[in-house]
């Protein structure tokens, strides 16, 4: 459950498209910059590649701190 008060940011394109995740995996927000709407193809490419980045870096968490309290992840500076 902690892992849900989490998060990570996934992007793409040089940060064009940034999807931010929490460590349960599910998206919370995703910020499109105006220039990547020009190119539905590219944009398309950069939001399934901010997404996965995301998901990496949520799996990533979840291995690292497996059971981790909130509390002491704040104690270490980490949230």
């Amino acid at each position: 459950e902690e892992l849900g008060t989490l998060t990570v940011e996934g992007s793409a394109g040089g940060g064009v498209v940034k999807a931010t995740m929490n460590g349960h995996q599910k998206v919370q927000r995703v910020e499109i910059a105006p220039e990547a709407a020009e190119d539905v193809e590219m944009l398309q490419d950069l939001v399934m590649a901010a997404f996965n980045d995301a998901q990496a870096k949520a799996q990533e968490l979840a291995a690292i701190f497996p059971g981790f309290e909130v509390r002491r992840l704040d104690w270490l500076g980490l949230v």
